[in-house]
């Protein structure tokens, strides 16, 4: 999945903005799946959309970008022995990044709906449950992505890898 953010550094009445500066933030979000045990377990998962984009907000006003394509559908479908566990982790590669300049990773928060999924915040240190079930799964559910907002993120265009990894043990 993908983001992208363009701010306004000054915001005027009627929407003309005057000495803009523009932030684009890109996250590309991939999916992974760990190995099956000795009993042969299979596992589905996907991600849709595969891109999202933060709009253009004023951080006085608006001190959360909400991800222009939330929510983020989620599906996991694991089928196999007795005593299953599956669980969807997030983890980034690293920090937002654009030339020199860095937004902590951390500045990205999801909330989620579904059964089994849980909110949580990006990481590059720790993988981050975003999901977990116990035997046999098919389930649907829903992650919003939400940028903290900030007037002091250098403008640039920042990108990043988050692997989702579903894990079936």
């Amino acid at each position: 999945m993908t983001c992208g953010l363009r701010r306004p550094r000054q915001w005027t009445p009627g929407g003309i903005v005057r000495g803009a500066r523009a932030l684009a933030l890109a996250v590309l979000f991939t999916a992974g799946l760990g190995a099956a045990p000795a009993w042969s377990a299979t596992a589905s998962l996907q991600l849709s959309p595969a891109t999202a984009s933060f709009p253009a907000a004023n951080p006085d006003t608006t001190p959360s970008i909400g991800a222009t394509e939330n929510p983020v559908g989620v599906t996991v479908s694991v089928n196999g022995g007795p005593g299953l566990v599956a669980q969807l982790t997030a983890l980034a590669s690293g920090n937002l990044v654009s030339g020199p300049d860095s937004i902590p990773v951390n500045q990205i928060r999801w909330t989620a709906t579904g059964s089994g999924f849980v909110a949580g915040i990006l990481s590059k240190d720790t993988t981050q449950l975003v999901g977990q079930w116990v035997g046999k799964t098919s389930v649907v559910g829903q992650l919003s992505f939400w940028l903290a907002n900030s007037w002091s993120y250098p403008t640039g265009s920042y990108n990043q890898t988050v692997v989702y990894t579903l894990v079936a043990t």
